[in-house]
């Protein structure tokens, strides 16, 4: 697995009004940008599928590895873009399964 530096700042010209970027390896990307592919951080021979950065922080910023701090973080970072992935939704069905 690929390990990448990735955090929520608000210590980017790309940050509004209290509203996070998130910076992996030291490049600024918004909730809708296009971050990685699942490939690159699964390297399992998974079919090739674009990663938004707000799909990252969904993923990565689950309540068992994160504090209130980072998911409040994480929630206005992804409330940016309220069609896309939210966190508390993520959490959910991966604790309890896609109930659809």
């Amino acid at each position: 697995m690929k390990t990448v530096n990735a955090e929520l700042t608000t210590q980017s010209s790309q940050s509004h009004y209290g509203i996070p970027v998130l910076r992996l390896d030291g490049v600024d990307y918004g909730p809708r940008d296009i971050v990685v592919q699942y490939t690159e951080l699964l390297e399992d021979g998974a079919p090739t599928k674009d990663m938004t950065a707000a799909e990252f922080v969904c993923v990565n910023c689950l309540p068992a590895h994160c504090f209130a701090l980072q998911i409040d973080a994480a929630e206005k970072f992804c409330a940016q873009w309220p069609e896309g992935p939210q966190p508390k939704e993520h959490t959910m069905k991966r604790m309890f399964g896609d109930s659809k």
